[in-house]
């Protein structure tokens, strides 16, 4: 018969716990260096300021993240509450414990080992567990190799980087050649033309940049334009910024001609500046 063992700590002693904490850290991202941008060349050697794919956008490729893990040690400082041996048939015993701290009779169970009798030698243990699940930890293949296997998906967040700031270019380019009238949506208007399976038409006008400006459908009602009309109410909206440029740069041209060659007889020059005038004053508000 396997003897029964003998405790090591009684009800009332104090003891020391070995414990290893794991905390949540981001290393310093290899590709931008921490700067969060690249600087991307085209062959023609048009250079674009992007965020970088790695670490300012949501990667999904787990080998792609930053994030690891480090293990510090610590210690706790327990009450024996409660000692329970056992002995088996096949010659094993064991000795656990229940401590004040964490719970008698319904709580954590500690197995002997686990326990230490001064706070160095818990240190000590703690230190050097913490030591093993580092190496281990750092063993795993370095970041460039991570990269490397996940190359489909950091190459996919490149390619959508780069996408968006040529979107973003070209609406400013847009809004550069548009000039916007104050309090209204920037830049171009477009139109877009639907027809469903009815054969209604439907239509709206936005912005270059998605705004909606105005939408309409064919005929449902008397109170409703035809399919033609509504077509050509969407392309006369659609016009109406570069119409407003138009009308203002043909309203320079005239007066510029009226300065540098005085008045033309027969040519009506009051006439058309005056409707000119006044039709710019209504689109920018000034006729309210």
């Amino acid at each position: 018969m396997t003897p029964t063992p003998t405790p090591k700590y009684a009800i009332g002693d104090t003891v020391f716990r070995a414990r290893c904490d794991e905390r949540k850290t981001t290393l310093p991202c290899p590709d931008c260096l921490g700067t969060g941008k690249w600087k991307a060349t085209s062959p023609g050697g048009t250079e674009v300021d992007m965020d970088c794919p790695r670490c300012k956008r949501d990667n999904y490729e787990a080998s792609l993240s930053l994030q690891a893990w480090t293990f510090h040690p610590r210690t706790e400082c327990l009450t024996i509450g409660r000692v329970s041996t056992e002995a088996n048939r096949d010659g094993s015993t064991h000795v656990q414990y229940m401590c004040v701290e964490t719970g008698v009779g319904s709580g954590s169970v500690y197995r002997e080992e686990l326990l230490h009798a001064t706070e160095p030698e818990a240190r000590e243990a703690a230190e050097a567990e913490c030591a093993a699940k580092q190496a281990e930890y750092d063993a795993r293949p370095p970041i460039s190799e991570a990269k490397a296997r996940a190359s489909m998906g950091y190459f996919s967040a490149m390619e959508s980087g780069l996408r968006q700031h040529a979107r973003e270019d070209i609406l400013s380019r847009l809004n550069d050649e548009y000039p916007s009238v104050a309090g209204c949506s920037p830049g171009r208007w477009l139109q877009s033309i639907s027809t469903d399976d009815a054969g209604l038409v439907s239509w709206d006008v936005r912005s270059h940049n998605g705004i909606a400006i105005c939408s309409g459908y064919g005929r449902l009602s008397p109170n409703f334009p035809s399919n033609d009309e509504g077509i050509a109410n969407a392309r006369l909206i659609a016009a109406a910024p570069a119409l407003l440029e138009a009308l203002k740069d043909a309203i320079s041209g005239l007066r510029y001609i009226r300065h540098a060659h005085g008045e033309l007889y027969g040519v009506g020059w009051d006439r058309v500046e005056a409707s000119a005038s006044a039709a710019i004053s209504s689109a920018e508000g000034g006729g309210e």
